[in-house]
């Protein structure tokens, strides 16, 4: 089995979210050092950083602020900078993940997404900031009231 670029595998993950109106708030974080030095210097002027993860999913879920993603090929690993951003974004209250592969990181987001969040009395309210007038394919979250409780303890 031919391992794929880091790229081929962050679009196939891309192309999958397109079909899930719950993950419409997935982007990219342009953070590639490509295109020479001058292209280089300009980004960084413009606050790009080294070691910040590929992926963002700024939706609230399950204690966490929103989920970051770091997506590898095959066994690709982590550098200093991005451990370095991992580690913080995790204390900041953020839920990370090395993904290796577009396969892991669905997995990860559907388990983000679609985990244990089944409330006692099964009252849910939609992740989308409309209420959910779109088709979530079943998808809900805590009610905000016992959210903000919990935050409280």
């Amino acid at each position: 089995m031919k391992d794929h670029s880091e790229t081929w595998n962050q679009k196939q993950l891309i192309q999958w979210c397109k079909t899930k109106a719950e993950l419409q708030y997935l982007f990219h974080i342009p953070n590639e050092s490509v295109g020479g030095q001058g292209w280089i210097i300009r980004n960084r002027q413009m606050g790009v950083k080294p070691g910040v993860p590929d992926l963002f999913y700024p939706v609230p879920l399950h204690g966490y602020h929103g989920m970051f993603i770091e997506m590898k090929a095959g066994k690709g690993r982590t550098s200093p900078e991005q451990d370095r951003w991992l580690a913080a974004l995790k204390a900041f209250g953020y839920k990370t993940v090395v993904a290796h592969g577009w396969e892991e990181a669905k997995k990860a987001l559907e388990e983000y997404i679609y985990g244990a969040h089944k409330t006692k009395n099964h009252e849910t309210r939609s992740i989308l900031p409309d209420g959910g007038s779109e088709d979530l394919s079943g998808m809900r979250v805590r009610p905000a009231e016992e959210e903000t409780a919990d935050m409280a303890q």
